[in-house]
C-alpha cells in the first residue's frame, strides 16, 4: 500500500515537471518585442546662416557662410551616426553632421549618407537656393539732415531704390518715426500730416524668400511756415 502511494507520488512530480519544462520552453520560443529605440523617424538637411534656420527653400547667401546640418529625429540617436556628404557626382566630399559652406565656395553637396552601428545606412537628396539678399540704395529722400518747409498737410515725398539679383518679386515697409506703411513694390510715396520737428524713416525691403534688407534711420525736420507765422 505504501509503496503505491510512492509511486503515484513520482508520476505526480514526473507530470509537473514535464507541465514545467514545457512552459519553459514554451516562454524561451516566444520572441522578444522589437527594439524601436533606435529607429531613426526622419533625417532632413538644415541650413544656418545669419543666425536662422531654413529647412524649406535652402536658401544659401552665396555672399556669406553658411552651414549644412543634417537633423535626425530622435536626436538621440545622432551621436551613434556616421554621416557622408556627396556631390552630383557621387564624389565623397566631407564627414561629419556638419557641411561648412564658404562664400565663393562653388562645391555643394546635393546627397546626404547616414550610417548606424550595423551599417545600415539611408540616403537623402536635396537640392540647395542660391538666394542672395534684395539690397537697398544709400540716397534716399529725405535724405539725412533735411529741412523741409510744409504745412501739415501737405505732401512730403518719401523716395528710395532696391535691387535683386534674381529679380524677385520685392515688398517694402516704409517706417515713419513710430508708424509702418506696407507700400508694396512702390519705391515712392507721398505722406502729409507731418507736425513741425523732428522725424525719423527708414525702409525695409523683403523679397519672395523672405530675406530682407534695412536701411539705417534718417532724420529729417520739417520746418512749418505756417505755424511759424501764428
Amino acid at each position: 500500500m505504501s509503496f503505491g502511494r510512492t509511486r503515484i507520488f513520482h508520476l505526480l512530480y514526473l507530470g509537473t515537471a514535464l507541465a514545467l519544462g514545457c512552459l519553459l520552453v514554451a516562454c524561451l520560443d516566444i520572441p522578444d518585442a522589437p527594439d524601436s529605440s533606435n529607429r531613426i523617424e526622419s533625417i532632413n538637411v538644415h541650413v544656418y546662416q545669419y543666425d536662422s534656420v531654413d529647412s524649406t527653400y535652402l536658401k544659401i547667401d552665396p555672399a556669406d557662410s553658411a552651414t549644412l546640418a543634417a537633423i535626425v529625429t530622435p536626436k538621440s540617436l545622432e551621436r551613434d551616426l556616421e554621416f557622408y556628404w556627396y556631390s552630383s557626382e557621387d564624389k565623397l566630399l566631407r564627414e561629419g553632421q556638419f557641411y561648412p559652406v564658404l562664400p565663393g565656395n562653388s562645391v555643394i553637396p546635393c546627397k546626404l549618407t547616414v550610417v548606424d552601428k550595423e551599417n545600415n545606412s539611408k540616403s537623402v537628396s536635396f537640392t540647395t537656393f542660391s538666394n542672395s539678399a534684395p539690397t537697398l540704395g544709400d540716397v534716399t529722400i529725405p535724405t539725412e539732415g533735411d529741412s523741409i518747409n510744409a504745412a501739415k498737410d501737405s505732401p512730403i515725398l518719401f523716395q528710395w531704390t532696391s535691387h535683386d539679383s534674381r529679380d524677385d518679386k520685392l515688398t517694402h515697409v516704409l517706417q515713419i518715426d513710430s508708424i509702418s506703411y506696407n507700400v508694396g513694390d512702390f519705391t515712392k510715396v507721398y505722406q502729409s500730416g507731418f507736425d513741425a520737428g523732428k522725424h525719423t524713416f527708414r525702409v525695409i525691403v523683403t523679397d519672395s524668400y523672405g530675406v530682407s534688407d534695412t536701411t539705417s534711420w534718417v532724420n529729417f525736420w520739417i520746418v512749418n511756415s505756417q505755424e511759424a507765422t501764428e
